[in-house]
């Protein structure tokens, strides 16, 4: 009996007769429930605020490099325009805040801020903020949108306009960027004169900014993400 157990003890290598082979298992202290909660959303925006979020003039002069930009009060209004183009699906890329294109989306009310340089008429701006009931319906507004702008890229729209004369425009460029909706358009005979359309949702706000001249790049695009930072 003392042989057997003096061989048990030796067979696992010890170095120290009588030393027993362990294995010691990490004791994992259990994790106290996360305490991190997702913030609720922000509450709409009402249409009575509309206006606030809009630039002010010094800011919009500075974004499109000029000091001319006036506000313009025959175009400065809480409607829709009601320009029509002979595509209507491809009426959105072109005319900024068109009752025809929001017309049957839920739209709540609208505030448009346009400006111009009456002395150079090197510039012409559209700034628009329409609201929605939610942000889920303003997104959507603009996903809509996305796949009608894409399918009008490349393509010549004729647009009329009470008091002014017919206009050809040829849809150069679309984007999609991150939510913000872009597209360039060149009017036909114009001597280069051009647009920029951008389009993009925060909160229950669909902002919606048009900038025309000779010198158009990235400009509606720089102040419909000023116009984003007003919005919470």
């Amino acid at each position: 009996m003392i042989a057997l157990i003096v061989l048990i003890t030796t067979v696992g290598g010890s170095t120290k007769p009588g030393a027993a082979l362990t294995h010691t298992t990490p004791t994992v202290s259990a994790q106290p429930p996360s305490t991190t909660t997702t913030p609720p959303p922000p509450p709409p925006i009402a249409p009575a605020a509309l206006a606030g979020l809009l630039l002010d003039t010094d800011t919009i002069n500075a974004l499109m490099n000029s000091g001319e930009l006036a506000v313009d009060p025959k175009h400065t209004t809480t409607k829709l325009f009601t320009d029509t183009t002979d595509h209507p699906a491809c009426g959105g890329v072109l005319v900024n805040a068109s009752k025809q294109v929001y017309d049957g989306s839920g739209w709540v009310a609208a505030q448009t801020q346009s400006l111009r340089d009456n002395t150079t008429r090197q510039h012409v701006v559209y700034e628009s903020v329409i609201s929605y009931p939610s942000a889920r319906t303003a997104t959507k507004m603009v996903a809509q949108e996305a796949h009608s702008w894409q399918r009008c890229n490349g393509r010549s729209i004729t647009t009329t306009a009470t008091s002014y004369p017919a206009q050809t425009w040829f849809v150069a460029t679309v984007d999609n960027h991150d939510g913000m909706l872009t597209a360039l358009m060149n009017q036909e005979g114009a001597r280069g004169w051009a647009c920029q359309h951008a389009l993009t949702a925060r909160n229950n706000i669909v902002i919606d900014i048009e900038v025309c001249g000779a010198d158009i790049t990235h400009q509606a695009t720089a102040i419909a993400k000023k116009v984003a930072q007003n919005v919470h």
